[in-house]
């Protein structure tokens, strides 16, 4: 009765004032005036009122006793173990051993922290990629985490044509762009089972030079096996960037022009380099400091072929690079100065021609991405004057057998790029995709622009001159290195037609005509030469890049040509034959020198004389210039192969499966219209932001 009496009834124990049914309620608890001990929320409900005596409240310990307390048991856990000391003498070596374990897991673990911290990665690291702490996955997903079968397992290549590839990668592709090189004993079993990803991409790239429908398959699973290594698995490593690099140089061109990828794949290289610490200065110490390091090469090739990419897209979009220029890859370039080998030292005077556009980019001011000023005649010419002696100083400091083939081609579109930013015309505008003809004028509408004054009239003029030296070059081109010729190669010669077109719209529709006529632009002949060259490169199709840039330059270019003589009613002659190809070359160029006498850098040595290849890697000195009126190709020494067997259809000496069989189709007839309906480059002709013209 005591629980259940009220406070009146139970005088001598305290209770709570109101019930338990209140109380769990949080509400008022008013006693029933009709019904005794209970409340009126009880009694309506009828149910029993229920009082009880309050809880007693336990004191919280203050934190002088608590701390005491803590005391008193570590006292007792120190007895504890002083106590089982002696029984645990005979255990003593081993868990030193444990323990010594355990400090050196730490320092690993430590180490792998600092490294992650400094980005500072061994060459093991780097090559094998960034590990990942080991988590308990169930058994399945293990299964699916090992490595599926590539091309070679699933029958798409036969390992026969697979060490083709890669052979003609390393004897015959890689002089072109000697970012990734490969010593002459690769082979593709080696490299397959070291370096899938690489090994996939090289073959890959070599497939475009090869047969079109081939390619269409592995740089397919080239796209599959990087997005699931790089999207899906986390990984970073060398390897990679190496990959990436050979996916950028050697560009697979998409069915869409919306669908290129060029400053997204140079982005994501960059990216990786500066996570893996490519792109610092490495904390650890070599021992022999005179002696070559390879793997140092190695890493210095990827860092520079990173920032070169990188930079070249940055100038023509007016993006930013996201890999700057510092004191480390200074060093690199020292690296590979000093190296035995002559790809890494062709590779370092190659840089010095990027440099050297940095440097006149930063002197116009297009380093800032944000500008929108317009360049002033005096700095323009300042600049240029300065780009001049830069360019003629490092022709002059170039030793004869270093002048290759490629690092001509990059020297003349260097000097056609930086007269083409000192005209103006150097920016691909994104917002050039909804206009008609892209980045060229439209033929019916004037040229706007004002008179030009003589700085102005020079600037062109050298201009028209760098297109026409590039122009010369590639056209000296024999068909088989035409088809060895990596796309980024044909954007310098996009560049070069595009250039010739914009210098001959204002010499027919402004004020450059009054002191340069058509036939001294003479970009008929040239568009007829290139188409020509492309349409011969391509086979038929069977050769993806030519039959690519045919369609832009044969095709648009040449549609674009026509109907601007149509407005002028000048005469618009037919695609001149092949067969007169050769007697055209050997009279427009010179036609054209005779009449301008333009001032310009001086023409190179004829030819080079062969190097022998040095410690198996490939010699760059083995590729000539080509003299000027010969169609000589990219043709090293026989003796530099040491034991290759040139093969020209290294893949094709076994019928493909028939789904990927590729049938070659017929190039289409010249004149059709500049419509939407195929692949366009963006940066040369017909204006995409994403790039080619590297």
């Amino acid at each position: 009765m005591s629980e259940t009496s009220t406070p009146q009834e139970s005088t001598g124990s305290q209770l709570n004032r109101s019930c338990e049914s209140c109380r769990s309620l949080k509400v008022r608890c008013l006693p029933s005036p009709s019904t005794p001990n209970q409340c009126q929320r009880c009694a309506k409900g009828k149910r029993s009122c229920i009082f009880v005596a309050p809880q007693r409240r336990r004191p919280r310990k203050r934190t002088d006793s608590r701390v005491a307390q803590l005391e008193k048991e570590m006292r007792v856990m120190r007895s504890l173990l002083k106590n089982r000391i002696p029984e645990e003498d005979e255990d003593s070596e081993e868990s030193e051993d444990e323990n010594d374990e355990l400090k050196s897991s730490a320092r690993d673990q430590s180490a792998n922290s600092d490294d992650l911290r400094y980005m500072d990665y061994s060459p093991e690291l780097l090559t094998h990629g960034v590990s990942v702490p080991d988590f308990a996955f169930p058994a399945g997903v293990e299964e699916e985490r090992q490595p599926v079968e590539d091309v070679i397992d699933r029958g798409i290549l036969s390992i026969e044509d697979a060490e083709q590839l890669v052979a003609y990668y390393i004897h015959e592709l890689a002089s072109f762009f000697p970012l990734v090189v490969l010593p002459h004993t690769t082979t593709a079993v080696s490299l397959r089972a070291t370096k899938p990803v690489l090994f996939l991409s090289v073959i890959a790239a070599t497939a475009i030079s090869v047969d079109a429908g081939l390619a269409t398959v592995l740089n397919r699973e080239m796209v599959r096996l990087y997005s699931e290594r790089f999207f899906i698995e986390g990984e970073k490593s060398l390897e990679l960037v190496q990959a990436l690099l050979l996916m950028i140089i050697f560009y697979f061109p998409p069915a869409s022009p919306l669908k290129l990828q060029f400053y997204q794949y140079t982005h994501i290289a960059s990216t990786m380099a500066l996570e893996i610490g490519l792109a610092n200065k490495r904390r650890v110490k070599s021992d022999r400091r005179t002696a070559h390091d390879e793997t140092l090469a190695e890493q210095a090739r990827a860092v520079l072929g990173c920032y070169h990419l990188g930079s070249t897209v940055a100038m023509k979009t007016r993006r930013p690079n996201l890999l700057q220029f510092n004191d480390w890859m200074v060093e690199c370039v020292r690296h590979l100065e000093r190296s035995p080998h002559r790809t890494d030292q062709h590779l370092a005077i190659w840089f010095e021609l990027q440099r050297i556009t940095d440097e006149a980019m930063s002197s116009f001011g297009l380093d800032d991405t944000s500008t929108t000023s317009p360049l002033t005649e005096s700095r323009v010419q300042a600049v240029l004057r300065w780009f001049d002696k830069r360019m003629e100083t490092w022709k002059t400091n170039t030793r004869p057998e270093m002048l290759t083939v490629p690092l001509i081609l990059e020297y003349r579109s260097t000097a056609l790029a930086m007269y083409e930013l000192g005209v103006g015309e150097g920016y691909r505008d994104p917002d050039a995709l909804k206009k008609r003809y892209f980045t060229l004028p439209t033929p019916d509408e004037p040229d706007a622009q004002s008179p030009l004054s003589a700085i102005r009239i020079d600037i062109n003029m050298k201009w028209m001159n760098a297109a026409h030296e590039m122009l010369d070059a590639i056209l000296a081109c024999s068909t088989d290195t035409m088809r060895k010729l990596p796309n980024l190669m044909y954007t310098r010669l996009a560049m070069a037609v595009t250039s010739l077109l914009k210098i001959h719209f204002s010499v027919r529709t402004g004020a450059l005509g009054e002191v340069v006529t058509p036939e001294t632009v003479n970009v008929h002949f040239y568009l007829d030469a290139t188409a020509n060259k492309l349409a011969e490169a391509s086979g038929g199709g069977k050769y993806k890049i030519p039959s690519r840039w045919y369609q832009v330059i044969g095709v648009r270019g040449r549609d674009w040509y026509e109907r601007l003589e149509r407005r002028g009613e000048g005469p618009v002659e037919s695609m001149a034959a092949p067969g007169s190809q050769g007697q055209t070359h050997s009279q427009a160029p010179g036609q054209s020198q005779e009449t301008l006498n333009v001032q310009s850098m001086n023409t190179f040595p004829v030819s080079v004389p062969m190097v022998d290849p040095r410690d198996g890697y490939v010699a760059m000195s083995g590729t000539g210039m080509w003299p000027p009126m010969d169609a000589q190709g990219h043709n090293p020494s026989p003796q530099f192969f040491m034991g290759y067997q040139h093969s020209p259809h290294p893949a094709s000496s076994q019928p493909m499966p028939p789904q990927f069989a590729y049938e070659p189709h017929r190039m289409p007839a010249p004149g059709t219209g500049m419509e939407l309906d195929g692949w366009l480059p963006d940066g040369s002709i017909f204006g995409m932001p994403p790039l080619p013209e590297f």
